[in-house]
């Protein structure tokens, strides 16, 4: 009798197994439900490195992020997140280079100085976070992804642009914070749908005149090395949020009436 009881406890076990993963099957085949999505948002490999909100909700807000690349070649053609932030990597992972439909990709705090060439295969591309590695240098390829739109490399070690981040015409978000820039390209004016650039924690002591062919609504400049305001600053007439602080100015700078300017800090 004994015996029979722990077999039926067994069976119990593996029913409810067999029953999980085949929820897990209806789930995963039907992703565009209700109940699909919650569970989607709530399963994390990692939690503390659950990602932000996506720049563009209506699109990758259904899948679920994955941080084991084991995970990941499962269904390559299915990811368009993934996730390696804070990972020590010293080297881009080849795999993600299966990941035809990559929309979003997070390398943040990691340990790289650079990407390769076959990046540019990802045509889908629209956000990177690159942020605190070691990059001494924009990687080339960063300028041959047409749909990025989304930017990040603050916390580097970056000294200079190449003039070819011009080429990134759908980019809206950009951020430059904490490097070791003294100058910006002529060709950052040719970023035309740029709204958001963070400069902060860099050497810069003017601005190109060509960014008055932007769209910026934000500009951070805070802890530069700005005497006076940049003269482009006052053709900037879509600007919406100014930060100029710890700069040596050698006098309090006049903000320019710009129209839309509604914050500003000294």
């Amino acid at each position: 009798m004994y015996l029979i009881k722990k077999l039926i406890r067994n069976v119990d076990w593996l029913s409810a197994i067999i029953l999980l993963i085949s929820l897990l099957s209806v789930l995963y085949v039907t992703r565009t439900s209700a109940l699909y999505r919650s569970f989607a948002e709530n399963l994390y490999l990692n939690d503390q490195a659950k990602p932000s909100e996506s720049s563009d909700p209506d699109k990758c807000s259904d899948l679920t992020v994955y941080q084991d690349i084991n995970d990941v070649l499962a269904n390559p053609q299915k990811i368009c997140r993934y996730s390696a932030a804070g990972q020590n990597l010293t080297g881009f992972p080849d795999q993600l280079l299966l990941l035809i439909n990559l929309e979003i990709l997070d390398l943040h705090g990691n340990l790289l100085t650079s990407l390769p060439d076959s990046l540019e295969n990802l045509k889908k591309i629209r956000e990177i976070d690159l942020g605190d590695n070691q990059f001494t240098e924009m990687p080339p390829v960063l300028s041959k992804l047409e749909s990025l739109a989304k930017l990040e490399l603050g916390f580097n070690q970056l000294t200079d642009l190449p003039p070819s981040i011009g080429q990134l015409k759908q980019l809206n978000f950009l951020a430059l914070n904490r490097n070791q820039l003294v100058s910006l390209p002529d060709s950052m004016g040719d970023l035309e749908n740029l709204k958001s650039l963070e400069l902060s924690g860099n050497r810069l002591k003017d601005l190109p005149d060509s960014l008055r062919r932007t769209g910026l609504r934000e500009l951070y400049l805070n802890d530069n090395r700005l005497e006076e305001l940049p003269p482009v600053i006052a053709e900037m007439s879509r600007l919406e949020v100014l930060q100029l602080k710890n700069n040596p100015f050698k006098e309090v700078p006049q903000i320019p009436k710009l129209p839309l300017l509604q914050q500003t800090e000294l």
